[in-house]
């Protein structure tokens, strides 16, 4: 008698994807912060205490602290991850002024205030945000890709077996 197994194999692949379609939808939501923080009209400008700073590879960077109007909570950067206190890579121009004022200005969101970034932070997290978008939407696009295969395939195996011919394919196999 035929009939159509799995190939588990193949399937602990897909399955092992499949949480990443829930990453893409925070790395979405951290670039459209990122564009956020660009409109003067939806963000809002603090002074940052620094609260440390050293020079990296490329540029110095820093870690700084901030709270806004009515609320006692200290925000500081932070990632899609949940880590705070992140340091933050700095303009060598705004590094040196943070070194002789102990501050920098730091743009948030006054909705969510862990969306924020100073204003002389060197690279472009836009782009650092819209590459991060994405690599997870292009692993996404795997992952529905491997979902369709996963039907189109065990359709193709059952009339194979219907048929009493042997076929393999991702992910099933028709054979007696």
């Amino acid at each position: 008698m035929f009939n159509v197994r799995p190939v588990v194999w193949h399937f602990v692949w897909w399955a092992l994807l499949a949480p990443l379609l829930l990453v893409e939808l925070a790395a979405l939501h951290t670039f459209q912060e990122s564009l956020a923080l660009r409109d003067p009209e939806r963000s809002r400008v603090a002074f940052a205490q620094v609260t440390a700073q050293r020079q990296d590879q490329r540029n110095p960077i820093a870690r700084y602290r901030f709270q806004v109007p009515g609320d006692a909570t200290w925000y500081s950067a932070s990632d899609i991850a949940g880590r705070r206190d992140l340091w933050t890579p700095l303009t060598s121009a705004a590094a040196a002024a943070a070194r002789r004022s102990n501050q920098i200005e730091v743009r948030y969101l006054p909705d969510n205030p862990w969306a924020n970034q100073p204003l002389g932070r060197a690279g472009n997290p836009l782009v650092d945000s819209f590459a991060f978008w994405i690599l997870f939407a292009l692993v996404d696009l795997l992952w529905l890709t491997e979902t369709f295969l996963i039907g189109r395939n065990y359709l193709r195996c059952l009339h194979a077996a219907e048929r009493r011919e042997s076929l393999s394919m991702r992910f099933w196999q028709a054979r007696s």
